[in-house]
């Protein structure tokens, strides 16, 4: 199959459409982006997407809100936060995008024999 670049979908917002182009930048600098890593980057776009919306939620509306029985409860968006939050930082912990995973992940080489230890044992 041929590799075509994930296209984030119209509505979404410039901070999420920053991130994904940054995890696709870094993913094909490392040679670690394939056509399979769509679905992963339209889930990460939707959870991060989703997250953010509901932080700007909870800025403007507060972490709590008054409930039918007139006592202060927790913001139905801080649910919908924490899920979403949870849910996008699993999925760039493992496309190997967080800061501990690209330390644990060493870069692809390039084509060079020379730093390929599987290539120069082969050649013995």
């Amino acid at each position: 199959m041929a590799n075509t670049e994930y296209k984030v979908p119209r509505g979404t917002l410039t901070r999420t459409r920053q991130l994904i182009e940054t995890v696709i930048a870094k993913l094909q600098e490392t040679g670690r982006y394939e056509d399979v890593d769509r679905a992963m980057l339209e889930l990460l776009t939707s959870s991060y997407d989703k997250m953010l919306r509901a932080d700007d939620t909870l800025r403007k509306e507060g972490m709590t809100i008054i409930g039918a029985r007139g006592t202060r409860q927790e913001h139905p968006a801080f649910k919908i936060w924490k899920s979403a939050q949870a849910a996008a930082f699993q999925i760039l912990r493992e496309m190997g995008v967080t800061v501990v995973r690209r330390e644990q992940m060493p870069a692809l080489k390039s084509s060079d024999e020379e730093d390929d230890p599987l290539k120069a044992l082969m050649r013995k």
